[in-house]
């Protein structure tokens, strides 16, 4: 992401809305997750952050970064809370 708050895909289409301001910025989110008390036993680390509208609340999804196994935790904008850790098998 630039520093604009648009992917690629959007700049090249013109159609990606930037995203609303935040409170937190991906490096705090970075941050936050990584201190989940499951994220440790993944054995990746998170380091891939982007803001999503969950409702009328921005929550930021901290991913992991490759191809096959995911692994993510949401981080609530406005509290910092941290959600449940996820993690999806690769193919």
């Amino acid at each position: 992401m630039r520093a604009d708050g648009r992917n690629w895909l959007g700049r090249l289409l013109g159609t990606a809305e930037r995203p609303p301001p935040t409170r937190l910025t991906a490096q705090d989110a970075v941050a936050l997750a990584a201190t989940a008390p499951h994220v440790r036993q993944v054995g990746r680390p998170l380091e891939m952050a982007t803001v999503r509208a969950d409702g009328d609340r921005l929550v930021w999804r901290v991913r992991n970064a490759g191809i096959g196994a995911q692994t993510w935790v949401k981080v609530d904008d406005a509290t910092g809370t941290i959600g449940d850790v996820h993690h999806v098998w690769g193919r």
